[in-house]
């Protein structure tokens, strides 16, 4: 992404105590991507695009396994840029890795491709 544009800024949203990777125009929001106020410190509403990654974290830390819980999420944090973009009147794409193909037109009512 870096390449593709020199004047982009990446924000990655995560949990962890500090950022993955340290570059030039990265920044880190520590924090839960469907929380309105961590999207918001992520300056979300200046966004030109989003994009959600499945969790495998949350796959790989229960016995069953589960897609629907990992979608699930997906789509919380998705339901959750939606929110913000009614209340902010912007307009922000998003794209989001969906596990179970099924799942795909459940996406489409938060308009994530």
């Amino acid at each position: 992404m870096f390449k593709s544009d020199e004047t982009i800024d990446i924000v990655i949203i995560d949990n962890l105590e500090k950022a993955p990777m340290m570059e030039e125009r990265l920044f880190y929001v520590r924090g839960d991507a469907t929380d309105e106020e961590t999207l918001l410190r992520a300056n979300l509403p200046r966004a030109k695009g989003f994009i959600i990654f499945a969790d495998q974290i949350t796959q790989d830390n229960y016995a069953t396994k589960d897609p629907l819980l990992v979608d699930g999420k997906t789509l919380l944090v998705a339901t959750a840029i939606t929110s913000i973009e009614e209340k902010t009147k912007t307009s922000i794409h998003v794209t989001a890795e969906v596990i179970n193909q099924k799942h795909i037109r459940l996406f489409e009512r938060v308009k994530a491709d």
